[in-house]
């Protein structure tokens, strides 16, 4: 019996004119989704499932085929444990990373971090005869736990841009890997996050980790329980900025506006998503309410910066509109075509445009997609269409979506 589910659903609350939404079913819970940059090839994800049975675990590359609101796959067996995140690599695609757990020896759960090469040519578009296949993931390198000289998380972060360095989560530090070599480089640390202490405490464990795409990938941040540091790779001292108890629980992730070096998006277990301005981190500068649990991921679109996705542990995906902070407000090309139309009596148009400028300007929920039944651990922006996005959920469904038309055409005209 094929394990893999594929088929058109309609949500309940869109109209049959409106996308529908595809669903990819697997086998084994999952948390691990990543999108893979190819600038002449189909959008493109990457999943890992998390079985209990290491040998059963597997890496799922999915090729979204527009036109016909279908998927081609390729299956790579991942037989080392269950895997917790995946980064694929734009620079090098034959090469994937995936953050997994499993039973060492000593039969203790251990968390390592692995380099594979893909079986097949990614470069090209996938073809019906990968939808049959279940390749082995070759090995390249693994960093283990003696590696280091603690415990292993289960994150990693890759150097936006050159793609050639990677920093590696551990419990309260960061491993800051060359990876032409192979080799660390050094530990990047938090400075006494927590207070005095003699021992590892719950405050001082990093829960999540980022690589800014600024200031020449010059600044990591480190989220201790709701607490960010950011560290300036340039100097081995003091933090370049922080955020002190940036929500009232845990910080779950963050992730920075890819077109405006001063505002990132950050969420947690407080069900908020907010966004700072580093320039003034002594509160945000906004804030939404619109999730009933954690909030595990939040987004933002490296095309339009006024739509952030989050998802939740309430089994929603939202889309949301930051527009007052991003980088080109809504209604500017429409403003600037009306002004140089200096032939045309435009009074009655510049009014229904200002009127639907301001409408479009308002900030908060623009959708909220409610088709998974599960906690949503990851959601990922298509990298090469600016309307295409994919959420997974525990149960190991993965659905993909496109942003509504009309909030299309508001962006587009």
């Amino acid at each position: 019996m094929n394990p893999i589910i594929m088929y058109v659903y309609q949500c309940k609350n869109r109209t049959l004119s409106e996308n529908p939404s595809l669903i990819y079913g697997l086998d084994h819970e999952c948390r691990a989704l990543c999108s893979q940059y190819s600038e002449h090839l189909p959008s493109r994800f990457f999943i890992g499932t998390q079985s209990l049975k290491s040998n059963e675990n597997q890496v799922h590359l999915l090729e979204y085929i527009e036109e016909s609101n279908s998927l081609l796959k390729a299956v790579f067996q991942h037989r080392s444990g269950e895997i917790w995140h995946i980064i694929s690599f734009s620079k090098q695609p034959q090469q994937l990373l995936t953050c997994f757990s499993s039973l060492s020896e000593s039969n203790k759960i251990e968390n390592r971090f692995t380099l594979w090469r893909i079986p097949i040519d990614v470069t090209e578009n996938l073809n019906e005869n990968e939808n049959a296949t279940s390749l082995e993931l070759e090995k390249c390198h693994t960093f283990n736990r003696n590696d280091f000289d603690e415990n292993s998380g289960r994150l990693a972060r890759l150097k936006p841009e050159e793609e050639d360095e990677l920093i590696l989560c551990l419990e309260t530090k960061l491993a800051y890997i060359d990876l032409e070599t192979r080799q660390m480089k050094r530990y990047i640390t938090v400075d006494n996050p927590g207070g005095p202490k003699t021992t590892t405490s719950r405050l001082s464990k990093i829960s999540t980790c980022n690589w800014s795409p600024h200031f020449s990938s010059n600044i990591v941040t480190i989220v201790c329980n709701n607490n960010i540091y950011a560290k300036d790779l340039r100097s081995s001292s003091n933090h370049a900025w922080q955020i002190s108890q940036a929500h009232s629980q845990m910080v779950r992730d963050m992730d920075f506006n890819p077109n405006s070096q001063h505002y990132l998006a950050t969420c947690g277990d407080d069900c908020e998503v907010k966004f700072w301005d580093i320039r003034d981190t002594t509160k945000p500068v906004l804030k939404m309410l619109h999730h009933s649990h954690w909030v595990w991921s939040v987004r933002y679109n490296s095309f339009h910066d006024h739509l952030v996705l989050s998802s939740s542990s309430d089994g929603n995906v939202n889309l949301l509109r930051a527009s007052s902070i991003a980088s080109q407000p809504y209604g500017q090309l429409i403003e600037q075509e009306d002004l140089l139309d200096e032939e045309e009596d435009s009074t009655i148009k510049r009014l229904l445009v200002s009127d639907q400028r301001q409408s479009r300007n308002d900030d908060g929920l623009i959708r909220k997609f409610e088709d998974h039944a599960d906690s949503v651990y990851a959601i990922e922006w298509s990298p090469n269409d600016p309307w295409i996005f994919a959420s997974l959920s525990y149960d190991g469904r993965l659905i993909i979506n496109k942003v509504p038309e009309d909030e299309k055409m508001n962006i587009l005209v």
